[in-house]
């Protein structure tokens, strides 16, 4: 019977092998973009190859805020991927609202399950590159907090951060609290910077 161990691997070799190509464009900021469909049609066909079944779900929270789970199954055996993001209340309907965030939520969430950078062209990639190296202060701080964890290697503060980042709660951070936490935590995994 396989384990979860072999279906983090079959996901590795998937996500070593993940060619993607970007159809979507935005003629107003001209630049080019992954689909969710995109994604799904590079995904779906290696997935079947080593016999994965993929699915998405999201779950409400509270305070307009969901929590995203991609789950992969393979022989009665599953791996789940979790996180949570707020609805797009900048859209005057609530349920185009929830449709186009459940699409970002998905989009976003397998890029970052398989590493699948956007590239400059992007606005809001250049503009989270523009403000993302942290201070001084705040990676003394998560240095701190990773001690205090009894983490001091990098590989080891990696994992602690993707195996807990989505189980923060709305309920302690603010939206803007949590951009600066993203934030943070991509400049770390980015940057190499722990």
């Amino acid at each position: 019977m396989i384990n979860q161990t072999e279906i983090y691997k079959d996901l590795n070799e998937i996500k070593a092998s993940l060619r993607v190509v970007k159809n979507g464009e935005n003629k107003f900021q001209k630049y080019k973009y992954f689909k969710l469909s995109d994604l799904l049609n590079a995904l779906i066909p290696k997935l079947q190859e080593k016999e994965i079944f993929y699915s998405f779900q999201n779950e409400y929270i509270g305070n307009d805020v969901f929590k995203g789970i991609h789950t992969f199954t393979k022989n009665d055996n599953s791996i789940s991927f979790t996180y949570s993001f707020p609805l797009d209340t900048a859209q005057g309907n609530r349920i185009q609202a929830y449709g186009s965030t459940m699409t970002y939520a998905e989009r976003y969430g397998l890029q970052m399950i398989f590493s699948i950078t956007d590239d400059k062209d992007d606005p809001d990639q250049n503009d989270l590159d523009k403000t993302a190296k942290p201070t001084k202060t705040e990676l003394d701080k998560l240095n701190t907090a990773f001690e205090n964890f009894g983490l001091t290697e990098r590989a080891d503060k990696l994992n602690f951060i993707k195996s807990n980042v989505g189980k923060v709660s709305s309920a302690d951070l603010n939206k803007n609290d949590v951009q600066e936490l993203l934030r943070l935590l991509k400049w770390i995994i980015d940057k190499r910077d722990i």
